[in-house]
């Protein structure tokens, strides 16, 4: 009987863990928002009156772009395609993912995960088809002490689908967004940068 995605699966597609483990087509000389700061809320807007637990509280502003060198900005785009292209490879074969040595190119957090979603597509006989499609990022935050960047990434995951064994795509509830937001950090390493952990925002519409 074909399996459907655990909540924990399907918490992970939705927030955006999945389309970035898919090979991509980095839109590499696209990066809008790293020429421009993030626009503040409106003046008009108003705040969550105090003692008003109805009113809707005010949104807030998206984080700053950061500048970087240029030479940054590449090398920390060559990190996140070779994490993706990693990723996907992963997923794409799931059985010799959990046999092997794990994603190369990824490292903490971002390649346990990586590897646990592994585990649970070898489990159900799940892999993954197609590709996600980077549509901007930009660097949000930088440190020195440890070498890390914070990036926001876009990706378009219309492209991507979830087979079983048998070839069957495996349904995901409506309303899954095509696009969607993940915050990912590179540490420096020898090699250059590498993606060592993914977070998400509230909102992962993008």
């Amino acid at each position: 009987m074909r399996r459907s995605p655990s909540p924990v699966t399907r918490a992970a597609i939705v927030a955006g863990v999945l389309p970035l483990l898919l090979l991509a087509s980095c839109s590499g000389d696209d990066d809008p928002a790293d020429r421009a700061t993030a626009k503040s809320t409106p003046s008009g807007s108003t705040s969550q009156a105090a003692g008003d637990p109805s009113a809707s509280p005010t949104p807030a502003a998206p984080p700053t772009a950061v500048t970087v060198p240029p030479s940054v900005r590449a090398a920390a785009r060559t990190g996140v395609t070779t994490w993706i292209d990693a990723t996907g490879a992963a997923l794409g074969d799931p059985d010799a993912t959990t046999k092997g040595a794990g994603p190369a190119g990824v490292v903490g957090d971002a390649r346990r995960q990586t590897i646990n979603l592994a585990v649970e597509y070898a489990h159900n006989d799940w892999h993954v088809e197609g590709r996600g499609r980077v549509v901007r990022q930009r660097v949000i935050a930088r440190t020195t002490k440890p070498a890390t960047l914070t990036l926001e990434v876009c990706v378009d995951n219309s492209g991507v689908r979830i087979l079983d064994g048998s070839g069957a795509q495996v349904g995901l509830d409506q309303g899954t967004p095509e696009r969607t937001l993940n915050l990912v950090t590179l540490t420096r390493k020898a090699g250059g940068w590498v993606v060592s952990d993914v977070t998400f925002p509230d909102d992962p519409n993008c």
